[in-house]
Parts: C-alpha cells; structure tokens; sequence
C-alpha cells in the first residue's frame, strides 16, 4: 500500500515538472504581442502590478503577460460568514483591473476548507448557501467581464478531478516537514500556538495544490496568505519546475480603531460590512481613528486610498464656505497634503468619506431588493439561517418595538436588556424578558457567529454577553496569551467583569463542562468559543448584620 502511494505521488511530481523539465519557458511565445484590450505589455504590467502591496517576482509578472494573452489568475474565499469591504469592495477593484488586463481569474470557492475550518458549524449546505450568496453580492457590488471570471466550488472541482487533486496534496505533503505547514497555519485564521485538528493541519497542503490544480499563473491573495503562496514557489523547487506561480499579494485594509492592522472579528466596530445600513456606517466612520495632521496609522485614509479612489477616482468632501467650502481631490497624493497642512480636518473628511462608502454599497442592497432571483436566494438563506446565521436578516425592526430597560445596579445611566431564558433567578436587576426575538439579540447573534461563539445558555443583560463574546475572543486570540492556559483566560475575563460591572464575578474555563445547575442571583452566561467551554458567574454579596 506505501509503495504505491509513493508511486502516484511521485508520477504526479513528474507530471507537473513535466512541462519545464527541458529549462525552456512553458508559456507560448509572442515576440511582438499585440495589444489586449487596447493595452500594450507595459500598461498590462502597470494595471496589475498596482494591485499588490508585493509582487514575487516583478520580472516574471513582466516574462509572462509578454507572452501569454491571457493569464490565468487565482483568487479564493471560505464562505464563512459576513462579508467585509476589504472583502467585499477590493476583491471587485481588483478582480476588474485583471480582467481589463486580459487575465481570466478563477475564484475559488473554497467550501470543503471552510468545513475542514469549522466554519458554520461544519455545515457543508450551510455553508454552501453563503457562498452563493456573497456571489450574489459580488456582482450586485459591480463585478464586470463575468466572461473572464470562473466561480469554481471545491467540493465539486476535487470531486470531479480527485485522480489529480489528491496525489498532488499528498506529493506536497510528503516533502514538508510539520513545522513549515504549522508556520502556514495564518491563511486560516489561526496562530501557530493554536491546537489545530488534523484536517486543519492538511488545509494548508491543499490551498498549496489548489495553485497547480488550477494551473494558475498568478496568485492574487491577501498578505495574511503569503505563506502558503510561498510554499508553492518552494514546492516547484523541489520539483524542478521552472515556472512559478507569481505572488501578488494585496494590501490587508486595517481596523477603524487605533492600531488595528487589519479588520477584526473579535471586534465587529472594526469593521464595515457589505450589509451594513447607511446609519452603521455613518456611526462607524464617525467613531474611528483619525487624528488631525497624522497619516501613519490612519484608517480612514487608507479606506479612501484603497476603496474611494478606485472606485470613483476622486475624493469629494462638502464643507461650509467657513471651512474652506467643497473641495474635489483627484489623486490621494493632492488629499494627503491637504491632510498634513490642515487644509482638511477629519470632522469633514469622515463625513465625506461615509457619503461614499454608502454610495459604493446602496446598490447591493437595492439588487436583493428589486431583483427575482437576488430575493428568492435571499429568502432562502433566511430560511436556512434564520436562527444560526442572523445577520442575513435585513430587516430593521422600528425603534418604538424596541423595549429598553434601566440597570437598577449603582450604574443606573447604562440600558441592558436580557435575553429569555430557561431559569428563574430571583434578582430583579437582571429579569428582563421578552415575548420575541428583538434587534438587539439579533444583534448580539451575528456578533457570537463572527466570532465562532456558540451561546448554551444564559440570564445575563445582552451588552454584558456582547462584551464577554468580545472580551474572551479578544483574550484566545492575543498572542501573549498561553492558548493552552485556561486559567488565565478565566482569571482575566473575571478581572474584566469585577472592574466594569461590580466584585463577585467567578469565571471556569474548561473544554467541557458536564450538567451542571446555577443558582447564581446575579446571573450568569455559558458559552463555547473554540476549544474551551466558558462559565461567567456573579454571587450576591451581602452584610453580616451583627
């Protein structure tokens, strides 16, 4: 049975360094190219290099549109939950430049690695019908030359081809040692510390295939993937095979609050969704990070570098006579000079930056609004999500619906509404109850799934489970912190509550916890997020009359 492993893996190693074995260039050769699109080679080069934050190598970019008409392009996404602009609006920016440059981009839908993830729970339809739905939304954002551009489903592709896929998985796997794959272990999500499954260990092997799989030429993936693309350029070395896959890595937009590289989802403040209403976004952009006169740092100004710009291809701002009056920046380069000498001040460029976000993203929600098909796939990922995956529920439910309840604790001014549940407990400043499932819970539900949270049970006010979901994630995600120590998770989340919300709090971090009955009057919340299971509880304190 080993010997003929090794036999299939080694045939598919010959098969791939079959096509260069000789030294010579692969590619078919056009001494005088005719132009593409109207572009000659160097626009070409210029158009696509301006996608990457960095190019493997800028000369080969060069070698191969010189002389292949039309590249073939790899992008990939995990259907896994709610799309970001960085997701969202760049993957359109850029997918669009390749396009114009005569390149034929394959997007790979990567749903068996988003179960191999544990993404949605492993739910293989579940996670399908999100794919189809961000799709969707791809294309109501503005995708163009649909003709150049392939959807393909992994499951479906590796299914259909598996007599290639599997030998070349294995092949790869085969030459690397467990400490390069573990240092590939980012392109997930996850950090080299994290204990890993075994099929998450083999993730990385196989988005190191998919490349040769789908005889890319060019891989056009975030920073954060720049590993595994280099594991490819490593494999072909190892195989002698001359053409390497080109690495055109793109800029990680960061976070809106100081010092975020890049969008979070242990902090849903951080980022911008695709489906996110005219007031989120407004409320968002009012609160980031933009100090007057600072650059280095300054997430707005990367939004509009790398999203208004593009898109539009000039910055307006409208301001009052008083403050210089409205203003038109056609290059970024103009905005930052601006910028520096205090020309333009953040209280009028957040507004105008919000202004265009929400120009960028109306038309998806009028395409899922207006279009048949766009509402009946809309309809049925509610079906399917209605209850595990409820940001797709679009609807606003009207403010006058909404029950608010003031904290009888000592901070009276803070408004807390709890969910229902299935205990009673006998302290009266947590007994809120409501008859249906409001915005807020909803809420608080698309939060949980951002952050691959799963609530068991609770009677706690819904803020104090958001910032608990937030708090723990923000602490497993830390690299300062011992993943494999619970105790100090469960130390710094009971910390966490004592300081915000009064002293008693007591905090169990475990990987399971058996059945177990709470009499905790000041309530109590019991969640999972991925390995550890997470019990927050609060005793009631009282006098000893003497």
């Amino acid at each position: 049975m080993a010997e003929e492993h090794v036999t299939v893996t080694t045939m598919e190693s010959v098969s791939l360094k079959s096509e260069t074995q000789s030294g010579e260039s692969s590619l078919p050769t056009h001494p005088n190219p005719a132009p593409i699109n109207g572009l000659s080679v160097e626009e070409r080069f210029n158009i696509v290099r301006s996608i990457g934050q960095e190019c493997i190598q800028e000369d080969e970019l060069r070698n191969l549109l010189a002389k292949k008409p039309e590249p073939i392009c790899y992008d990939g996404f995990e259907p896994s939950g709610r799309m970001h602009i960085a997701q969202g609006v760049m993957k359109v920016i850029n997918v669009n430049k390749l396009t114009d440059a005569g390149c034929r981009v394959k997007i790979w839908v990567a749903d068996w690695f988003a179960q191999l993830n544990n993404k949605m729970g492993g739910d293989l339809k579940k996670i399908q019908t999100v794919g189809k739905y961000l799709i969707e939304i791809w294309k109501a954002a503005g995708l163009r030359n649909l003709d150049k551009v392939e959807f393909l489903w992994s499951s479906e592709e590796i299914n259909s081809r598996a007599h290639e896929y599997w030998p070349l998985v294995m092949d790869i796997a085969r030459r690397n040692k467990l400490p390069r794959i573990m240092r590939c272990c980012q392109i997930m999500g996850r950090s080299d510390s994290d204990e890993l499954t075994a099929a998450q260990i083999f993730y990385p092997c196989m988005q190191c295939a998919d490349i040769f799989f789908l005889k890319a030429d060019i891989c056009q993936l975030g920073m954060d993937q720049r590993k595994v693309n280099v594991l490819a350029r490593e494999y072909c070395d190892d195989i002698k095979r001359k053409n390497k896959p080109i690495i055109l890595s793109h800029h990680m937009l960061p976070g809106l609050q100081q010092g975020q590289e890049k969008m979070s989802k242990s902090d849903p403040s951080s980022s911008i969704y695709m489906e996110d209403e005219e007031a989120e976004v407004n409320v968002k952009i009012k609160k980031a990070y933009c100090l007057p006169k600072i650059v280095e740092g300054n997430p707005c100004l990367e939004y509009i570098k790398y999203i208004v710009f593009p898109w539009f291809g000039e910055f307006e701002v409208e301001r009052r006579e008083e403050n210089g009056g409205n203003k038109t920046f056609n290059s970024f380069e103009e905005l930052i000079a601006a910028y520096k000498g205090e020309e333009l001040h953040p209280a009028d460029l957040k507004p105008a930056l919000s202004k265009a976000i929400n120009k960028i993203l109306k038309p998806v929600q009028d395409h899922f609004t207006t279009d048949p098909a766009a509402k009946d796939l809309l309809k049925r990922v509610k079906s399917n999500f209605k209850h595990f995956c409820s940001f797709f529920l679009m609807e606003t439910i009207p403010e006058e619906n909404e029950e608010k309840v003031k904290n009888t604790n000592k901070n009276k001014e803070e408004v807390m509404v709890c969910r229902p549940s299935l205990h009673t407990l006998t302290s009266s400043n947590v007994m809120v109850v409501r008859p249906s499932q409001p915005l807020t819970e909803v809420k608080l539900e698309t939060i949980a799934l951002s952050l691959n949270i799963q609530l068991r049970s609770s009677n706690m006010p819904i803020p104090m489970q958001e910032r608990a979901f937030i708090y723990t994630r923000s602490l497993v995600d830390a690299p300062v912190t011992p993943i494999n120590n619970p105790s100090i998770i469960a130390r710094s989340l009971k910390k966490e509550f004592d300081k915000m919300y009064g002293p008693a709090w007591h905090c169990i971090v475990g990987k399971s916890f058996g059945s177990f009955v709470t009499h905790s009057p000041g309530g109590f919340l019991y969640f999972t997020i991925d390995k550890f299971s997470v019990l927050l509880f609060k005793t009631q304190v009282q006098p000893i009359n003497n």
